[in-house]
């Protein structure tokens, strides 16, 4: 039988061929590291023409997703000195972040006021009041004020939110999520004899969604592994040896490792739709290597 050249080619060749791909197999494992995971919907429309336009839109108007809101609830009200010194130091903290651009909460915001014959645009607060007396008029004038109440303070005054705003388009916000997280950790064990008690919870949809990608990244690595060993014992109950076993699970390891190692090297993320891809690739390499 005549041999073609194809053929030929991959006998003479197979000794380098393998060679090859097995430092392609290694290459791929060592770049998993940079893979990264984008379930927004901008990685899935990154060569839409209109997307830029979208993006700078956003950029100059806001939208809910370039927020960071943490949300500061105090069961005997927000307008104590204790609660609104916390309120404070967070802001001063968030502000002091090159990724935020903008901070807004009770002790950063302006409102409007009547002085007079005239309207005056200045802060709420200059500085943290000690009196009750003023407090109490601050906690009337927030409840009774549009652009406070329901934005910044609850119907009660128990919780307020400090809100961040993001520079850019999401760049940092991983940074930022974690370093305010660590913020809160370090706020909430601080020792504070008679102080009030306040609790600081993280929100906003960008912390949604750094959620949602966690989980999706732990359940991509689930499925993979319980496929896996679900494939190796119908094979082993097929074939009844090792090689029955390895061989298909090998092949499917190995085109799943170039596949996703080709993935971080060219920048592409694991999106909504490419998060099957990892599970796909176990279950028809595994039928292809039957």
């Amino acid at each position: 039988m005549k041999e073609g050249a194809a053929y030929r080619f991959f006998r003479v060749a197979r000794v380098p061929l393998i060679l090859l791909f097995i430092a392609l197999t290694a290459l791929s494992l060592a770049e998993l590291g940079r893979l990264r995971t984008d379930f927004g919907f901008h990685s899935l429309f990154e060569k839409s023409a209109g997307l830029d336009r979208l993006i700078a839109y956003k950029q100059t108007y806001g939208e809910d997703v370039n927020l960071l809101i943490v949300s500061a609830r105090a069961p005997g009200g927000v307008f104590t000195p204790g609660a609104l010194a916390r309120i404070d130091a967070l802001t001063r903290f968030l502000e002091a972040r090159p990724e935020i651009h903008r901070v807004t909460s009770l002790t950063k915001v302006d409102v409007i006021r009547s002085r007079e014959d005239e309207l005056a645009v200045e802060p709420f607060m200059a500085s943290v009041p000690q009196e009750g007396a003023a407090l109490a008029a601050l906690r009337e004038e927030a409840l009774a004020s549009r652009q406070l109440r329901r934005y910044l303070v609850s119907d009660d005054a128990t919780v307020s939110a400090v809100i961040g705003e993001f520079k850019g388009h999401l760049e940092n916000r991983d940074a930022i999520i974690e370093a305010t997280e660590q913020w809160i950790a370090r706020d909430a064990a601080a020792a504070r004899p008679g102080g009030a008690k306040v609790a600081l919870f993280l929100g906003g949809l960008n912390v949604i969604q750094r959620a949602y990608e966690k989980a999706s990244s732990q359940d991509i690595v689930r499925n993979g592994v319980a496929i896996f060993l679900v494939m190796g014992v119908i094979l082993f109950l097929q074939y009844r040896s090792v090689a029955g076993v390895v061989l298909p699970l090998l092949a499917s390891l190995v085109s799943l490792a170039l596949v996703l190692g080709l993935m971080a090297v060219t920048g592409e993320p694991i999106n909504m739709v490419s998060q099957v891809v990892p599970e796909l690739i176990l279950i028809l390499g595994v039928a292809d290597g039957v």
